[in-house]
């Protein structure tokens, strides 16, 4: 059973904590006090989850962390579950009766309390938690499908589904297994046949074929022996014609090289030749030159001489210049141009220095331009005499060193020209005559040896060895062909029965796989698909059942409805009642008579499943829609409902205390008020102060 509950911080609670008995236990108060909270503290500690459906928003506002606690018994022992959360994260944990953790992970602690309890969060919320507006959900829905997901819970429909996933999990696995080792399904058992088949039909087909034409080729075998022997006979002579093309061959490329070998001596040779000759003309040119250059060394060197006597001319002007006018005639004399009896006074003495400067430095650029033009003439007289070294140079390092061999070297290379010309003309005439010896004396032994060859194939028959060796050739070509025809079936025989070979135990392995998976899926849709016999048992032994327990309920709250019936209908369950006056749907009952229904209904599927080891039983706004007489009956059994369990309501209406153990009245999330049923009347009913 449930001993105590705390609340920290969560939903509307700050700091709650309840104690819980045996019997039937009271939530009073107005909506949003609080009383649907104490609920969800007790599903959230045990599995993390809320009959809101919403676990987010679980934390007081302004608060960072809310605390759920839940202290359980069960065969003798007791435990601790705890959840905390802090904004998007969490922790859950269980301990034992010492405080000591047994699990801290949140996967691990509702594994573990499922096993402790035997039954998870909706099974739980099925046997012992009938939320706010449930009731009201089953009698309103109109297609009856909200009734049927109820009554699948109850007999656990889903673990069917469940099992029924796992089975075509493992059939899929299966298959990917088979696809892994055989490369093949039980889907392809016709194929895999297909495949035995056609290699079935190759080999039929093939063998007839291929040992026609093994004898075929075994025919070619004599004709092949005959024509080899005669080619054989006319080869001894054929070898020597191909000896003696071989030695013709030879001929013409020694020719062909020897003409090369002229063609680059001549080419060689005529550069050396005009090298020289081009050196010899610049060489005879040296003593001239040299002549030129002493007389334009010396030219310069007067030149300069001069403009160094005009540069002292030109300096005592200056000085000249300067004392002009300054100076006392003694002797009537000039002491510029030293005239005698000459009128001078400064201004006449310094216009006659003037025209003297002018005079000097014009005779001085005069001399500087032919100094120029000098230096230039020796500049290339100097480049002429490099010329000349180059030259002396280039005979020194040359097998000529003078006229007499310069035409040695002529009358040598007009030689060479005519025989590689002469070579030339018997190349172009393809004429191979002795006369090359003359040229090539080297080849002399090679036409001993050609005329030596021509004698001995003088009466060889040319036409008859190419045919002898033309019609092996084309009988090798056929038999060859026949040949690689016969190694094509061959590899397609041995490829036919290789699949052959390699098929038919997988086919059997397949026709085995395709027989076993086919019972599974009988087993599948026979018992674990929502249509199944198992399935549809089920929930007409559940259908029944709840319509006994629920009629039984129904007449204990002495309603006109002596008993009703859940009938399916399509995929839907629907709910038929029947009175003094005879059948009436549901819709046709007033409100109050609805939620008895409801409820009657409801507590009929908790009597099926078995009782919670928690001894625990939640009705949220039970009395929702009832009238005052339906209300009245309903609380007057309240105490059996609770049997040896304790038994929640959570309610805002106040006839439903008259038959309960303990009340606890809750306000914005707090206890103000937690005393047995006659104390706590008493404080309901008794008068406020007035003003």
């Amino acid at each position: 059973m449930i001993t105590s509950v705390k609340l920290g911080n969560f939903l509307s609670h700050k700091d709650t904590e309840l104690t819980f008995d045996n019997g039937v236990t009271v939530f009073i108060g107005d909506n949003g006090a609080g009383k649907s909270s104490v609920i969800d503290a007790m599903t959230f500690a045990l599995f993390g989850k809320t009959t809101r459906g919403n676990n987010e928003e679980t934390i007081r506002d302004g608060e960072n962390q809310a605390v759920t606690q839940i202290h359980f018994e069960v065969n003798g022992k007791t435990y601790n579950a705890i959840k905390k959360t802090q904004g998007k994260t969490s922790s859950h944990q269980l301990l034992d009766g010492n405080s000591s953790p047994i699990t801290i992970t949140a996967d691990k602690t509702e594994e573990e309390i499922k096993k402790i309890i035997g039954m998870d969060y909706e099974t739980l919320g099925i046997a012992s938690i009938v939320p706010q507006g449930e009731l009201s959900q089953i009698i309103q829905s109109k297609n009856g499908r909200k009734l049927r997901d109820l009554i699948d819970k109850v007999i656990g429909t889903g673990k069917y589904s469940a099992a029924g996933e796992g089975l075509s999990e493992g059939i899929a696995a299966f298959r990917e297994d088979l696809r892994e080792k055989y490369d093949n399904t039980d889907q392809d058992v016709d194929k895999i046949q297909r495949e035995i088949n056609d290699a079935d039909q190759i080999i039929s087909k093939s063998k007839p074929e291929k040992e026609k034409l093994e004898k075929v080729v075994e025919s070619f075998k004599e004709k092949i022996k005959k024509l080899q022997e005669q080619k054989e006979e006319l080869s001894v002579n054929h070898e020597k014609i191909l000896h003696l093309r071989d030695k013709e061959n030879d001929v013409w490329k020694t020719v062909k090289r020897e003409i090369s070998s002229l063609a680059n001596d001549n080419q060689e040779n005529s550069k050396i030749i005009q090298r020289c000759e081009e050196s010899f003309v610049v060489i005879q040119e040296k003593s001239k030159t040299e002549d030129i250059w002493n007389s334009k060394n010396h030219m310069k060197k007067n030149i300069e001489e001069k403009i160094a006597e005009i540069d002292q001319k030109l300096h005592t002007y200056e000085d000249h210049k300067d004392i002009a006018g300054k100076i006392q005639f003694s002797d009537g004399e000039c002491p510029i141009c030293h005239t005698k009896d000459v009128t001078v006074d400064p201004e006449y003495q310094m216009e006659h220095i003037n025209q003297e400067l002018k005079k000097i430095e014009s005779e001085k650029t005069n001399l500087r331009n032919e100094s120029s033009n000098t230096q230039n003439q020796i500049d290339e007289i100097v480049s002429k005499i490099k010329e000349i070294e180059y030259a002396e140079n280039t005979i020194k390092n040359s097998p000529i060193k003078n006229n007499e061999q310069l035409g040695d070297w002529k009358n040598n290379l007009k030689l060479n020209q005519n025989r590689n010309n002469e070579l030339e003309k018997i190349i172009e005439s393809s004429d191979l005559s002795p006369k090359l010896v003359e040229f090539v004396p080297d080849l002399g032994q090679t036409f001993l040896d050609i005329e030596k060859l021509q004698k001995e194939i003088k009466d060889f028959k040319h036409e008859e060895y190419n045919s002898v060796e033309q019609k092996l050739q084309d009988v090798n070509s056929e038999n060859q062909e026949i040949l690689m025809q016969i190694g094509t079936m061959t590899e397609k025989i041995n490829s036919a029965e290789a699949s052959i070979k390699k098929n038919i135990p997988i086919l059997e392995e397949m026709k085995l796989a395709s027989k076993y998976i086919e019972n599974l899926e009988k087993i599948k849709s026979s018992i674990f698909s929502k249509t199944s016999e198992t399935v549809t048992g089920a929930r007409n032994f559940a259908v029944e059942t709840i319509s006994r327990n629920a009629s039984q309920y129904l007449e204990e709250l002495k309603t006109e409805i002596k008993h009703l019936e859940l009938f399916q209908e399509g995929s839907s369950i629907k709910i038929q009642c029947h009175t003094t006056n005879g059948q009436r749907p549901v819709t046709n009952l007033s409100g109050g008579e609805q939620v008895c229904v409801a409820l009657a209904v409801r507590l009929g599927m908790s009597d099926l499943m078995i009782k919670s080891p928690l001894k625990i039983m939640v009705l949220d706004e039970p009395t929702a829609s009832m009238d005052l007489n339906s209300e009245t009956l309903f609380t007057q059994k309240l105490e059996s409902y609770a049997k040896d369990r304790t038994l929640i309501v959570a309610t805002h209406r106040l006839p439903v205390l008259n038959s309960v153990d303990r009340v606890i009245v809750l306000a914005e999330g707090r206890i103000v008020l937690d005393e047995p049923r006659q104390e706590a009347i008493k404080r309901l009913t008794k008068p406020q102060d007035t003003q």
